[in-house]
């Protein structure tokens, strides 16, 4: 499935682009996205925010689905829809 995610603030400048398509398997979860984005775009992410966990990583951001917050890794994911993520501080 594919899913669109868009990064804000010093996010995007660290994974060097404000917006990435990305493909994932059917029934895949915030986790999945996450271990994603930490394998091939979180090249430039600062150590703090690699943790060995996937919670680790979490926590560092917030991820937004539509206007509603996304903290449970194990949330199932939906084919064409847009996550955002930000950093607490960075503002929007």
């Amino acid at each position: 499935m594919k899913i669109k995610v868009h990064f804000h603030g010093i996010l995007a400048d660290w994974v060097g682009n404000t917006e990435a398509e990305v493909l994932l398997p059917p029934k895949a979860t915030l986790a999945d996205l996450l271990s994603l984005i930490r394998k091939d775009l979180g090249k430039n992410l600062p150590p703090a925010l690699k943790g060995k966990d996937q919670e680790e990583f979490q926590k560092a951001f917030w991820a937004v689905r539509g206007s509603v917050p996304v903290s449970d890794l194990g949330t199932k994911l939906i084919d064409g829809e847009e996550i955002r993520f930000f950093l607490p501080l960075a503002g929007g």
